[in-house]
């Protein structure tokens, strides 16, 4: 019996302790940061820094296409052959290529918010899986320990669930990270590089192609005025022949743009989903029973329990 009671003691000590550096942060300074355990934070951390920039690389370089594009569209050409004023709009020829550019650069915006989404869930799942989470499951297993009477079913099964619980939350966007990181380097990497490039090399090119045509008043002399008219004509389908090279030359790279569609949904929404849904199974699977039902279990026998009273005569 002294024994039993020593050994209690003795535990209660460990599960205080664990419990007190978990919710101060000595834990996971101690046991997390200082072990190899850090370096799954930091190389997490580091490619969701890395594939951020590639998405803001990325999204410089569409929102770039999509202004040269809308300033071309905005600028009609104004002509006045004879003293007759035209105006002549040209670039509504790169609607259905500026629809598909702006559609990209949104899903682009949604990756790099996806990012910093799963960014700042880290820095949450760092204090809800060890400062909560196992904080409570030390307390829920030292009362186990000491009033196990007070419920029906095995309280410290509750609190072993929790420890696996908060080492899930405090891991689980991490290792969706490195994960995913592996997938890219495998699948993904490469096509991403070229298809970069080559929207690079697009924009370039774009920015070369200015069209510039200038309004153009009639002159006094009639030959003058339809040397004009034939120089204004000339310039309509100089513009127009431009206009229908920018619109041929990213419509070449379409390919490289879907691509980056794909690339950047999978990354940073698709990949992280599936992975998230394989460690909740793995971790359902562990459990084998669900954790929610064993603490409302729990919870109810602690609140319905009541002890005997014993009358003394």
């Amino acid at each position: 019996m002294i024994k039993e009671k020593v050994r209690k003691i003795i535990l209660s000590l460990i599960i205080l302790l664990i419990g007190i550096s978990s919710y101060t942060g000595f834990f996971e300074r101690v046991f997390v940061e200082k072990t190899f355990v850090g370096n799954i934070d930091k190389n997490a951390d580091a490619y969701l820094d890395k594939t951020m920039k590639k998405a803001l690389f990325t999204f410089a370089i569409v929102r770039g296409i999509n202004a040269i594009i809308s300033v071309i569209q905005d600028s009609d050409v104004a002509v006045s052959p004879a003293g007759v004023g035209i105006t002549i709009a040209v670039g509504e020829i790169l609607d259905p290529v500026n629809d598909l550019i702006e559609r990209f650069s949104w899903v682009v915006l949604a990756s790099t918010t996806s990012l910093g989404v799963q960014k700042i869930l880290m820095n949450v799942a760092s204090w809800l899986g060890f400062k909560v989470l196992l904080t409570l499951s030390m307390l829920i297993i030292l009362v186990g320990l000491w009033a196990p009477q007070l419920f029906k079913s095995n309280i410290r099964s509750v609190g072993y669930k929790l420890i696996l619980l908060s080492i899930l939350v405090r891991f689980c966007i991490p290792a969706v990270a490195i994960a995913t990181d592996k997938i890219d380097g495998l699948f993904l990497d490469k096509k991403y590089t070229q298809a970069t490039k080559t929207l690079e090399t697009v924009s370039n090119e774009i920015k070369k192609d200015e069209v510039k045509v200038g309004g153009i008043s009639g002159d006094e002399n009639i030959l003058s005025k339809v040397r004009t008219f034939f120089s204004s004509i000339k310039d309509i389908v100089n513009m127009e022949e431009k206009v229908q090279s920018i619109k041929d030359k990213i419509s070449n790279y379409i390919e490289y743009i879907i691509d980056l569609i794909v690339i950047f949904i999978l990354q940073t929404i698709i990949v992280p989903l599936i992975i998230l849904w394989l460690l909740m199974k793995i971790f359902s699977s562990l459990l084998g029973r669900n954790l929610t039902e064993s603490a409302i279990t729990a919870f109810k026998h602690l609140t319905s329990s009541k002890r005997p009273v014993t009358l003394k005569k």
